[in-house]
Formats: C-alpha cells, sequence, structure tokens
C-alpha cells in the first residue's frame, strides 16, 4: 500500500507518493525553502541615524526582520519613519534582560494611521535595536 504526503497549494490539496522520486525532490525543496526562510527571518538590517533618545546619543537603527512574519504592510522605511518619532523622548522600560532594556512605544502616529513599536537599547552601546512594528486598529 503506498503511502503519501499531503499539502496544501492554496486551498488544493496536493500528494505526493513516500518514497518516490518526486517526493526526495519535492522534500530538498522543501527543506531548503525553509532553511532559506529562517535564514531570511533572522537577518537583521542596520541603518544610520543621528538622533537622541532617552537622553543618549544614537547613530544607529538594527532592524529585526520578524516583523516580516505577522505583518508583511510593514517595511523598513516604515519602520525608520517610526523610529525617529522617538527622537529627543524619554521612555520607561518595561523590561530588562542582561544589559538589554525594552521598550515599546504605543500610539505613534504616523500618515494618519496609529502604529506600536518595540524595542531595545544595550547599556554601553549607540544603537537602538527594533524587535517589532505593526499597525494598531
Amino acid at each position: 500500500m503506498a503511502r503519501y504526503l499531503v499539502f496544501r497549494l492554496g486551498s488544493a490539496p496536493f500528494y505526493v507518493e513516500v518514497g518516490s522520486i518526486f517526493y526526495f525532490h519535492f522534500s530538498y525543496s522543501l527543506l531548503n525553502l525553509v532553511r532559506n526562510s529562517i535564514v531570511k527571518l533572522m537577518e537583521r538590517r542596520s541603518y544610520s541615524v543621528n538622533m537622541l533618545v532617552n537622553q543618549r546619543p544614537v547613530t544607529e537603527v538594527v532592524i529585526d526582520s520578524h516583523y516580516e512574519l505577522n505583518h508583511p504592510d510593514m517595511s523598513d522605511e516604515l519602520i525608520l519613519k517610526l523610529v525617529l518619532k522617538l527622537n529627543g523622548r524619554e521612555f520607561t522600560p518595561v523590561d530588562r534582560k542582561d544589559d538589554f532594556d525594552f521598550f515599546v512605544a504605543d500610539h505613534l502616529l504616523l500618515q494618519r494611521k496609529i502604529y506600536r513599536l518595540v524595542w531595545c537599547m544595550k547599556d554601553d552601546r549607540m544603537y537602538i535595536g527594533v524587535i517589532n512594528a505593526f499597525r494598531r486598529k
């Protein structure tokens, strides 16, 4: 009796016979797709800025690609605009782990839309690390 691997393409089920040549090719391709997606999701992109947050100079913004998982409407460009709204302001950390302070900037208004920005700062560094960003409803 043949065994099948079942997955969906859109709403249609797709069957691949386990042990077939296509199965091995499909498994290898799927593995590469997953591996490439994980690598992409672990990417961090860095941008130069010149600002002051919590009375500390900030010269770099590092954006974690985590936001791309659930918020495809966001972009690095939009996130940078949100980060620039932090300039000259003071924020209280919501959490601290090791030498990182974690912050939430809620109700950031940009282009008549409201956003939330989750970010961190390390004690002895001059950068902001953006962990997540999304539009509020």
